[in-house]
């Protein structure tokens, strides 16, 4: 808001009113910042709504020198761990028989010991933003990590020693304070551990490639409950895994090692709002420059719908962010969008201003806010495909509530790690996601989500592929790794774990073509 009002003061409307009127324009105009507000306005109700009183206790925390607290089903404390382990106010019908909340690797050694000794099956939570809550599981034990939130620097190397629960905000303000970067979570408050175990998409992905590259070596508890430290060198099936398994890993990381990077001395954004009625021009003109845009542009756009006759209901929102040594560089490689032939249709035009991680987040976060009901999934397409640009756009223009949206990602396929198991990446992903307030919207939200995933299936790899950290893979079941990955990490999981005492992804990890 505080960008485009400054824009406004400086005579931006010059470079968009074309031939329309001012006054119509700041008609318009008026509306989009109204939208804007919109967006903000979300962001505060969900936080209000957070801090709402709870019926539940609030949960009573050991010591730091007590023994790690055991939650059973049934207990005062239980029902509220269940529920708070999962961000998505769209609760999982499944209830673990024990929960415990560790904060240490001794704490998850003897957690592992317990359950092993006891039978118990263990499903582990970092963060708890898994769109499913694949790590809530009937019966057996929920280790909750989200209180290792430990993380060290060294000044010297550069490796980050991070715990799973360490959220992406947390390590990335303060890798940033010291003049360095890691690819976080694009969401603030996603913990580390699920993120890296799934990969990992950020800000950077066309720079860095999947976040799980950079890991360097991970602290592990094994099945045997013995604690190994696993480098490329001493234990390079393990970090294979490390790297992209996601929910199928066969441990349970304490602590990652992280390679960082220096910190871009310039980082500038633009922003440029276009109707929806110009949709499949629009893409049709972000695939032509997307293949020659240098990877130091990151370029997504989303589309939020809203009561705005002029822009056909649905304002698309384009960011692109150019990463580099100086701002006249940043401003080069953001010329493309700047000297564009549809920025005289964009509404809203915001020139290059500087840009950081924690605008990055506060942007997300207003798609993503706490409190309400959240159905997501998404596909590695091949948008180049004939047709993609015309199904996405109509796409567009069926958003079934104010606050549902679509997601294009465009991503870089030149990054590959010589040992993980991560294994899956196209030119974009496409992101649909149904949110409401409403329980009672649940259905229509899962209608809206399968039936567009159904309908862009065949422009996806292997019969239906994503991310495993962005999908739903009961409702609609994919790839997440190569088929032949796939196969590598079941025979591993009988390698290390010939008992099954962690419980793999919930769903099923390859695409089922629907009868």
């Amino acid at each position: 808001m505080a960008d485009i009002k400054r824009w406004l003061s400086q005579g931006g409307t010059r470079s968009v009113v074309g031939s329309r009127s001012r006054r119509r324009f700041l008609e318009v105009l008026s509306k989009s910042l109204a939208f804007a507000s919109a967006l903000s306005g979300i962001g505060r109700f969900a936080a209000a709504k957070s801090n709402a009183p709870r019926t539940q206790p609030k949960i009573v925390e050991p010591t730091a020198d007590a023994a790690p607290a055991l939650i059973k089903r049934g207990s005062a404390d239980y029902e509220r761990a269940r529920l708070d382990a999962v961000w998505n106010e769209r609760k999982p019908d499944r209830y673990p028989d024990q929960i415990l909340l560790g904060r240490s690797d001794s704490d998850v050694v003897a957690a592992v010991r317990l359950a092993r000794a006891n039978g118990w099956r263990i499903a582990t939570r970092s963060g708890g933003h898994n769109w499913i809550g694949n790590h809530i599981r009937d019966g057996g034990l929920l280790l909750d990590l989200s209180r290792m939130t430990d993380l060290s620097v060294d000044a010297n190397s550069h490796i980050v020693t991070i715990q799973p629960g360490v959220h992406a905000r947390d390590l990335q303000k303060s890798l940033n304070d010291v003049g360095l970067r890691f690819p976080t979570a694009t969401c603030p408050t996603v913990g580390m551990g699920g993120y890296l175990l799934g990969g990992g998409a950020s800000f950077t992905s066309r720079l860095d490639g999947a976040s799980c590259f950079g890991v360097v070596a991970a602290d592990v508890v094994m099945a045997d409950g013995q604690l190994i430290h696993a480098t490329d060198q001493t234990h390079p099936e393990i970090m294979w895994a490390v790297r992209g398994s996601g929910p199928n890993f066969f441990g349970v990381v304490t602590k990652f090692y992280l390679q960082a990077k220096p910190l871009y001395k310039s980082m500038l954004s633009s922003t440029y709002i276009f109707p929806a009625t110009i949709a499949e021009e629009l893409i049709q003109w972000h695939l032509s420059i997307s293949k020659s845009l240098p990877l130091a542009v990151t370029h997504n756009w989303f589309a939020v719908k809203s009561a705005m006759p002029e822009l056909g209901g649905v304002p698309i929102l384009l960011n692109a962010i150019a990463f580099g040594q100086s701002d006249e560089e940043t401003r080069t490689l953001l010329e493309v969008f700047e000297k564009g032939p549809l920025l005289k249709k964009a509404i809203v035009h915001q020139a290059p201003t500087p840009w950081t991680n924690d605008s990055g987040f506060s942007l997300v976060s207003r798609l993503y806010p706490k409190g309400f009901r959240f159905r997501s999934d998404a596909l590695w397409v091949d948008p180049y495909k004939e047709g993609f640009a015309k199904l996405i756009a109509e796409a567009v223009n069926s958003l079934p509530t104010d606050r549902a949206h679509i997601l294009w990602a465009p991503y870089s396929t030149a990054h590959q790690h010589p040992n993980a198991s991560y294994s899956l990446e196209s030119p974009v992903s496409i992101h649909f996601c149904g949110v409401s307030a409403d329980a009672t919207d649940d259905k229509r939200m899962d209608e809206w989500v399968n039936g567009w995933m159904n309908r862009c299936r065949p422009y996806s790899y292997y019969g239906g592929a994503g991310k495993i950290n962005d999908n739903d893979i009961i409702e609609f079941p994919k790839y997440f790794l190569t088929p032949e990955n796939t196969a590598r990490i079941a025979k591993l999981r009988k390698k290390y774990d010939p008992d099954g005492l962690f419980f793999s992804c919930i769903g099923t990890d390859h695409s089922v073509r629907p009868a």
